[in-house]
């Protein structure tokens, strides 16, 4: 039995995609997303893999604490589950601010980049935040990845800063630029 959708979308070219909170059977197909970031991109700087073991405990973690996960999942005609297509979910933000701000990361599966997939699932995690009652959120996105910086600024985050050099991977320097949006 699965846990109610938030929305279910139809996206052209690529079908219908149902919105819900993440459960642990999700686990698996979220740790190979994310892994995939890790090894082939410099949208983080982690660089090594996790586990679903590692999830378990994330997840339960982020349940504890209200932070939203959600998952994206393409689904057939009768709404039957076929992939998982993206993930996105709320983060702590700095404890210094108390509860007014919060993080966001968004990962969206190799096979529907640049499909309109990062638009919903950026739309649903900021009514996510503001449910919970965050008055803002901060995304750090690496200066090279202009595809999500662009989606951000279209979604109505703006950039307040730029940290030089603040990362390395795959023997590169890299910059992040930090985006705030009020929620």
């Amino acid at each position: 039995m699965g846990t109610q959708a938030i929305a279910t979308i139809d996206l052209p070219k690529l079908g219908r995609f149902t919105f819900r909170p993440a459960e642990e059977r999700d686990l698996p197909a979220i740790v190979d997303l994310y892994n995939h970031y890790v090894l082939n991109d410099t949208s983080n700087f982690q660089e090594h893999v996790e586990t679903v073991e590692d999830a378990i405990v994330w997840l339960k973690e982020q349940n504890s604490r209200n932070l939203a996960v959600i998952v994206a999942v393409k689904v057939d005609e009768h709404g039957n589950e076929q992939q998982l297509a993206g993930a996105t979910c709320l983060n702590e933000g700095d404890p210094r601010c108390g509860r007014l701000v919060t993080e966001g990361s968004i990962y969206i599966h190799r096979d529907f980049v640049g499909c309109g997939l990062g638009k919903c699932l950026n739309d649903i995690l900021l009514n996510a935040a503001r449910a919970r009652g965050f008055h803002s959120m901060i995304i750090h996105i690496t200066a090279e990845n202009t595809a999500s910086l662009a989606l951000a600024k279209k979604a109505g985050f703006r950039e307040v800063g730029v940290l030089k050099e603040m990362g390395s991977k795959f023997g590169r320097l890299i910059d992040v630029t930090i985006l705030q949006v009020m929620l």
